[in-house]
């Protein structure tokens, strides 16, 4: 996920899974505000067509941003080798 980088050293990055982050927020935590950061979607088979992306000011919370569309986040498997 990328954004604008301005005056502050550090963001906050949170998600929601149901579109709606007052009942259904996640933190991905706190990371430096290079404008770049790289997530990894937890392991809980949470698959939803409704994820939308939030980053904040962690000293200010009136100062975000959320993810303008939701997108989806699917499962993934491999296969390994037949015994």
């Amino acid at each position: 996920m990328d954004w604008i980088n301005l005056t502050i050293s550090d963001v906050n990055l949170e998600y929601s899974l149901t579109g709606n982050f007052l009942t259904n927020k996640k933190s991905i935590g706190l990371v430096p505000n290079t404008g770049l950061a790289k997530w990894t979607i937890p392991d809980d088979n949470n698959i939803s067509d409704n994820v939308l992306m939030r980053v904040s000011d962690p000293n200010d919370y009136e100062a975000r941003d959320d993810s303008d569309n939701t997108f989806r986040i699917t499962a993934s498997y491999s296969a390994g080798k037949p015994y």
